[in-house]
């Protein structure tokens, strides 16, 4: 849950990047990407990775069609 002065714009996609940073905070991996538990499981999108460096327009699309 974000307090109402952290639910701005940009709010989710800080809080996933904060998320995939973890395993590498912890010193687990080298890159975040490393980490193979790190993904983003859209239905129906299978292709669709958080690497990739359109996700976010692409997420935001697709979240606007659900």
């Amino acid at each position: 849950m974000l307090r109402p002065q952290e639910a701005d714009r940009y709010a989710f996609q800080s809080l996933a990047k904060y998320i995939t940073e973890n395993p590498l905070r912890a010193g687990l991996v080298n890159t975040a990407r490393e980490w193979k538990h790190t993904s983003s499981v859209v239905p129906g999108y299978p292709e669709l990775a958080l690497w990739a460096e359109d996700y976010w327009e692409r997420y935001g699309c697709i979240a606007g069609m659900m």
